[in-house]
């Protein structure tokens, strides 16, 4: 099976993983600078906020900004996804290029659940709190990230 990208980040260092961007291929990323913890950098495959600081390496930043609403572990959240995807419900295929997402914490029990299943919650540089969460699914892949858009 071919690969879809020449570059996976996260296969090229430990602070890509540490920092949970999946989402990065090829060229998403540039040397210099920093990539703040909490800052939503958008990858060819979604977008994530930082779990931890990456230094030595840039990326396009944007700020949080909910365009669609999912449901993660039973809550309704509002969701920033790609905005390559079509609206409305969305095939699993298609999912597959754009799995990653960025939902806002919108209560204490949203939060709790969220430290239960051990998922980083972030403050985005606006100053709204979020985690990534994963909109296709993969057999090795935690349930935890697991949301569905609505």
């Amino acid at each position: 099976m071919s690969q879809k990208f020449s570059i996976y980040w996260y296969q090229q260092g430990p602070e890509f993983k540490q920092a949970f961007l999946y989402n990065l291929r090829d060229n998403d990323v540039q040397q210099g600078g920093k990539i703040p913890l909490g800052a939503i950098i958008q990858g060819s495959v979604g977008l994530v906020a930082a779990e931890a600081e990456v230094f030595g390496w840039t990326g396009k930043l944007v700020p949080f900004n909910a365009n669609r609403r999912c449901e993660w572990q039973g809550y309704e959240l509002p969701c920033m996804a790609s905005p390559a995807l079509p609206a409305g419900k969305v095939s699993g295929g298609i999912l597959r290029d754009w799995n990653y997402a960025v939902a806002a914490i919108t209560s204490d029990q949203v939060k709790s659940m969220a430290e239960s299943l051990k998922i980083p919650v972030v403050k985005t540089p606006e100053g709204t709190w979020v985690i990534n969460v994963e909109l296709a699914r993969f057999e090795r892949q935690g349930a935890g990230r697991r949301a569905t858009l609505i």
